[in-house]
């Protein structure tokens, strides 16, 4: 296609990551990677035994299609642990992981083309954003409660607004 400004590829795909320094070469990190329709590719990433511990993404990456792609959700979250993850286990401090994203579904929970998304943007929808797939999660928590949330802000398009509720303050 070459109107590089137009969505194109949609049934083309493959996977890149955000933030791991990681061979972009050959079946790792590779965004000229192709896989076509009912094909499938092997990736190898090699993580270096360097490497920083954090929190990480991948996404579906082909020219043309990925922000549709990430609207339909080809995206997940990667996880490096480290020492403190050590620490945090055997103190038994919890560890509760949140995926953001803006798929653009209808009230009937089905997925909407992907025009009604980039005319107008997510927030025009009066939607609420998905978190790790749900609508307006609540997560429970008492006053004593400590947790290490990991969050990956995977949207398509707009920001949007984190709050946490003291539910005694109701």
């Amino acid at each position: 296609d070459k109107d590089h400004n137009r969505p194109h590829n949609y049934n083309v795909t493959n996977l890149h990551t955000h933030g791991l320094h990681v061979s972009p070469s050959g079946i790792s990190d590779n965004v000229l990677l192709r896989v076509l329709p009912g094909g499938s590719q092997y990736y190898e990433i090699e993580i270096p035994q360097n490497h920083p511990a954090g929190t990480f993404w991948y996404h579906a990456h082909v020219h043309g299609s990925t922000a549709i792609q990430v609207a339909s959700g080809i995206l997940g979250m990667l996880v490096i642990e480290g020492d403190l993850d050590k620490a945090l286990v055997k103190r038994k401090i919890a560890s509760r992981q949140l995926v953001f994203q803006q798929i653009p579904y209808s009230e009937y929970g089905d997925l909407e083309s992907y025009r009604w998304i980039s005319t107008g943007g997510f927030k025009a929808s009066g939607r609420p954003s998905l978190i790790n797939g749900q609508v307006m999660p609540k997560v429970i928590l008492t006053s004593n409660d400590i947790e290490r949330w990991r969050l990956v802000t995977a949207l398509s398009k707009d920001g949007f607004r984190l709050s946490l509720v003291d539910q005694n303050t109701r």
